[in-house]
């Protein structure tokens, strides 16, 4: 009897042994989304222009593609010129659900396909390219992708040389760089007559349009729906950041985008994970500029401090191009750099601390 006990309690614990190994052995399996597709419309056709460079071209949104697993999702815009993706060159990554292709983007993949603005070549300057997100989890060991949208665009030459000035325009309030009493955060001139913009740093707190630092006639956004009004208790509510803000005075119509360049590498004060040192806007060449101490090693230009559209220089040659290997080396010391998004040229230049 005592010889069985033994053997039963032997029986036993092997069963639970195997019951625990088999709670061990559960793998998630990702399953293939349905129905991943880009959302957004697209134009018919897009017009590109070097002064408009840094602006939003189209802002590519999407479904989330559901794996079946608790798991984070990664989602790369590519784009092909080809239109088979067997060119495939990654524009961005994002693990939300919307990113942006600047008209200088468009540019450079246009500027790839042959297309060019001037008419006294024989190269057209009407084109198009394909572009579709790929979504994967991990590493990529699972993926899929979108279906394809056709971008078409033109290239065209600037007729007549335009040049930015201060506009009679300003930002103030809490949330502004000298508060409430000014003097104003300045707007620009652009080239379209009834639009202004401002390149400006905010605080949290609120803000509010108004004209030669003086009150009276000035504007905010009492029901907070895109469109500016002088009506009470209008004071527009923004969170701290750099932003790129638009007037189009033809509608009262404005926005706040999240906007701003900077320097990114092993020579910059913050290395390659940032945050980026910023560029700041200088007006009277229509470029982003900034004083910084550098390190011996690299940099890049890239925008909001993400990846996907940076810029460097493979020809070291002054003009910004997004080839591979166009890490720009530095030797440590203090430089001027200035950017021109619209012409792509840049300047790193040595200058007293």
């Amino acid at each position: 009897m005592k010889n069985f006990k033994l053997l039963s309690l032997f029986i036993l614990a092997m069963i639970g042994l195997n019951s625990c190994d088999t709670e061990d052995d559960i793998i998630f399996v990702a399953q293939e989304p349905v129905g991943f597709t880009l959302t957004n419309s697209t134009l018919p056709e897009y017009v590109l222009t070097a002064s408009t460079g840094a602006n939003i071209g189209e802002r590519f949104t999407w479904n989330s593609a559901d794996f079946g697993v608790p798991t984070n999702v990664s989602y790369d815009l590519q784009r092909s010129i080809k239109g088979d993706f067997s060119d495939v060159v990654l524009v961005g990554t994002t693990t939300s659900n919307d990113i942006a292709m600047t008209i200088g983007q468009m540019m450079t993949v246009a500027k790839e396909a042959g297309l060019d603005a001037d008419a006294t070549t024989p190269a057209p300057n009407m084109g198009s390219f394909a572009v579709r997100m790929r979504a994967y989890v991990g590493n990529g060991g699972a993926e899929v992708f979108s279906d394809v949208k056709t971008i078409a665009v033109k290239l065209e030459e600037k007729a007549v040389e335009f040049s930015v000035a201060e506009s009679t325009w300003g930002i103030v309030g809490s949330a502004a760089p000298n508060g409430w009493d000014g003097p104003d955060a300045k707007f620009y001139t652009t080239e379209e007559n009834d639009v202004i913009v401002a390149y400006v740093t905010l605080k949290e707190g609120e803000m509010k349009i108004r004209e030669n630092n003086t009150w009276g006639g000035d504007f905010g956004d009492a029901d907070v729906n895109g469109v500016l009004d002088q009506d009470a208790d209008n004071n527009i509510k923004v969170k701290a950041g750099t932003y790129k803000v638009t007037i189009d005075w033809s509608d009262n119509s404005y926005k706040l985008e999240k906007f701003y360049w900077g320097l990114v590498g092993s020579a910059t004060p913050n290395g390659w994970d940032g945050p980026d040192t910023k560029l700041e806007y200088d007006f009277t060449t229509d470029s982003f500029k900034t004083r910084v101490q550098l390190k011996d090693g690299e940099l890049k230009f890239r925008f909001n401090d993400t990846w996907g559209g940076d810029y460097g220089d493979a020809d070291v040659d002054g003009v910004l191009d997004q080839d591979a290997d166009n890490n720009i080396k530095i030797t440590a010391g203090y430089y001027l750099v200035t950017a021109n998004f619209n012409t792509l040229e840049y300047s790193i230049e040595p200058t007293e601390q």
